[in-house]
């Protein structure tokens, strides 16, 4: 980004200056007439006089001009601001008291005890606290959907990314663990600060420590802890860390203390946020992960779900997705349901490279089946019956909320996408298929025939 040529102005210092410099020039300019009219041989009371009106007028003008650029259109701003309800959903008007009750602990935290200042200092801000929740959804877009899993794990990050707690997450390839890892540091005190992530699997073992804790010493360099001391360190795969390394990482998870190889120990900040295929269940009796560190990374724990465990997101996935990289380009209903029908191994990062080629391979035009890999074809749109391919994948509650989500789909593209008569085919209640429509991120105008 260039940067800018011209100095930055402070408004607090500049307005201060202005009027001093203002005053300055009267009182010189009241000295100068006053002499100049003593060696003329005049009156120097009428000319002080006529000065001192010139002053005043020059003063009131010059007010006013400062009421016209800066005062009235932040009047103007306030005054609209406050007729907005979303001010008002905090309480702000005309109880400023319970103006935090309904932000996010971040948010509430940022502006400050309620209750106090003017209704300028109110409404400017409520409008930045705002903006400071709009753009904490949008980082939390990496887990963009409506079920349950994925709701939870958004409460956890909004909760706990504040904070300096470290963070456990599990979750196969592919669905999003170092995004998630990188929405924690963004949404806590420590963004600005180093971001290191790690991928412990990809380091020999034998050089694990020296990597993580660096090597004391001449010819020693310090290790990645050390380098992003007030930051955050992402651990990818921290089941690969050997014994040893695990000890040391459970003792600057504990004491905030670490040694480098070869040498002493020292003070660090830093926080760990550690990730891992398996759950912590898992880690713990394989052998894997020793018992203590898990005990110390458990403050918070956020397990991203795979793809086939919650379908009724993958619409709206894609759509984000392609509005991101894809120029917003839309998806055909039937290609929709196929992206829903399949099983997505590689979850996330495969439906992104999915999206990409048949974005490609569509040009202008809208994504349809034809544009998708070739065994997407055999995938049905809808689920297939049980039969005995028991345990069913995501459990009955996740099977069946895929049914009846692709029957809603169904019911909306036979009706031409007219709720009402879908509603009626279904043998439900208008609101009720709505709350479903909402609830499974459903486009009626999308299902069109």
């Amino acid at each position: 980004m260039p940067s800018n040529p011209l100095p930055k102005i402070r408004l607090q210092f500049s307005l201060p200056l202005l009027c001093g410099a203002f005053a300055v020039v009267a009182v010189w300019g009241g000295f100068l007439l006053s002499d100049a009219s003593g060696a003329a041989g005049l009156d120097p009371f009428k000319y002080r006089l006529l000065w001192t009106a010139l002053a005043v007028l020059g003063g009131v003008a010059a007010g006013l001009a400062l009421v016209r650029f800066l005062a009235r259109p932040v009047e103007r701003f306030v005054s609209r601001a406050k007729r907005l309800p979303v001010l008002h959903r905090d309480h702000a008007f005309p109880s400023p008291a319970h103006a935090t009750s309904a932000r996010s602990p971040s948010a509430a935290a940022a502006c400050g005890p309620p209750g106090h200042g003017t209704t300028l200092d109110l409404v400017f801000d409520q409008v930045l606290c705002l903006l400071e929740e709009a753009d904490a959804e949008k980082r939390l877009a990496v887990l963009a959907g409506t079920s349950g899993m994925v709701r939870a794990a958004r409460g956890l990050i909004r909760k706990f990314g504040p904070t300096d707690a470290p963070v456990l997450i599990w979750g196969e390839v592919g669905s999003g663990r170092e995004r998630v890892a990188r929405t924690i540091w963004e949404q806590s005190a420590r963004y600005g600060a180093p971001f290191a992530a790690v991928a412990v699997s990809a380091v020999p073992p034998p050089l694990l420590e020296a990597e993580l804790f660096g090597i004391a010493g001449r010819g020693g360099r310090p290790g990645r802890f050390a380098a992003a001391d007030g930051g955050t360190v992402y651990l990818d795969e921290i089941a690969a860390l050997p014994p040893a390394v695990q000890g040391g990482l459970r003792r600057l998870l504990l004491e905030g203390r670490a040694a480098p190889v070869g040498g002493t120990e020292r003070p660090l900040d830093v926080r760990i946020v550690a990730a891992s295929t398996h759950s912590p269940e898992e880690l713990a009796a394989s052998g894997s992960c020793r018992r203590d560190l898990l005990e110390a990374l458990g403050v918070c724990r956020i397990e991203v779900v795979p793809l086939r465990r919650r379908r009724e997101d993958i619409p709206e996935l894609a759509a984000g997705i392609l509005a991101e990289r894809c120029g917003g380009r839309p998806l055909s209903p039937d290609a929709v349901g196929l992206l829903c029908g399949y099983d997505w191994p590689g979850n996330v990062g495969e439906l992104r490279a999915v999206l990409e080629r048949a974005a490609a391979e569509a040009g202008d035009g809208a994504i349809g089946p034809a544009h998708l890999p070739r065994h997407f074809a055999a995938v049905p749109s809808a689920p297939a019956a049980v039969d005995d391919g028991f345990p069913l994948d995501g459990g009955l509650d996740d099977y069946l909320a895929r049914i009846e989500r692709e029957t809603i789909v169904r019911a909306l593209r036979t009706t031409d996408g007219v709720q009402a008569r879908a509603a009626e085919l279904l043998g439900i209640k208008d609101r009720s298929l709505w709350h479903r429509v909402k609830k499974y991120g459903i486009d009626p105008l999308s299902v069109k025939k």
